[in-house]
């Protein structure tokens, strides 16, 4: 083996264990705080516009599942399940941006895509 395909393969082995680190720190700490993390992840989805309100659109290539969000954006209330996921990964997940009004935008960081995704066992793309 070469030294790149090395290289490449500690890399993806180095983000694939941080994924699962990082998914499995967070359902701990919502079970016990008490929150439900499939209804936080069901908030995901309609974030990105994945929800039962829309036939997503979901395409395959070379045996893989794909979805392109058509937005990234949650407005409304401040969360509890989206703030602790900002504080708790430092933002690497979710991004919190207030509005003037007293509301917030939530949205996705390109890892907490990558995190939705694998929980919904595709790959989410941005739309461009």
């Amino acid at each position: 083996m070469s030294y790149q395909t090395l290289a490449k393969n500690e890399r993806m082995h180095d983000e694939a264990m941080a994924d699962m680190a990082t998914a499995w720190g967070l359902e701990h700490d919502f079970e016990n705080h008490g929150w439900d993390i499939e209804k936080t992840i069901e908030h995901c989805k309609h974030m990105i516009g994945y929800d039962h309100h829309i036939p997503p659109k979901v395409y395959h290539r070379h045996g893989k599942a794909f979805y392109k969000a058509y937005r990234n954006y949650w407005y409304g209330k401040m969360r509890d399940d989206f703030e602790y996921m900002c504080h708790k990964t430092f933002g690497y997940m979710v991004r919190p941006m207030p509005s003037d009004d007293g509301y917030v935008y939530y949205s996705l960081t390109e890892d907490g895509l990558r995190w939705l995704g694998n929980k919904m066992h595709l790959t989410i793309r941005e739309a461009d």
